[in-house]
């Protein structure tokens, strides 16, 4: 089953283009699994409604400057998220045949950083950190363990089904 999707890239940092993936291709597919592993696609296909992801692919000035505005943390962060709707998600797409899932910011820095520091595959690492943030638009997150359990469990799932490596093990 397929969720009709809208996707946007902002690339600010031309070394993500170094890398010559597919981001539109990567960020439709790792919305999709997430939404199947997340018990969503099946109704938002019901109701007919359509979904919209973002993803910039930044630097760690950019990031951090977002870290310092939205989070409180003057640092760089590999990842940052969005989400866009205030409401529940299948609400919303009930009520309007739409759901904007929010926005996710990569930093190029960070995610080469921790590749070398990790001995991590870069494209396999991206696909990761946007498989995380595309859960907590979703709505998951990990500040108690029982809901890191639970994000993680569900992301292993997508990392599976995509051929890669469970990095929580």
């Amino acid at each position: 089953m397929t969720v009709k999707l809208s996707v946007n890239i902002t690339i600010d940092d031309d070394r993500w283009n170094d890398l010559e993936l597919d981001y539109y291709a990567i960020l439709e597919s790792i919305t999709q699994h997430c939404l199947s592993v997340a018990n969503l696609a099946i109704e938002l296909e019901k109701i007919d409604a359509s979904v919209e992801a973002s993803l910039c692919l930044t630097d760690n000035n950019r990031i951090r400057e977002l870290n310092r505005q939205f989070r409180g943390k003057d640092s760089p962060t590999d990842t940052l998220s969005f989400p866009c709707f205030e409401t529940e998600l299948l609400s919303e797409a009930k009520l309007i045949g739409f759901v904007a899932l929010g926005d996710i910011v990569l930093s190029y820095d960070r995610s080469v950083e921790d590749c070398e520091h990790c001995c991590f595959d870069l494209t396999k690492h991206i696909k990761h950190l946007i498989i995380h943030s595309t859960m907590h638009l979703l709505g998951y997150d990990h500040q108690i363990d029982k809901e890191a359990e639970e994000m993680e469990s569900l992301e292993a799932i997508v990392l599976e089904r995509l051929g890669i490596d469970n990095p929580y093990k």
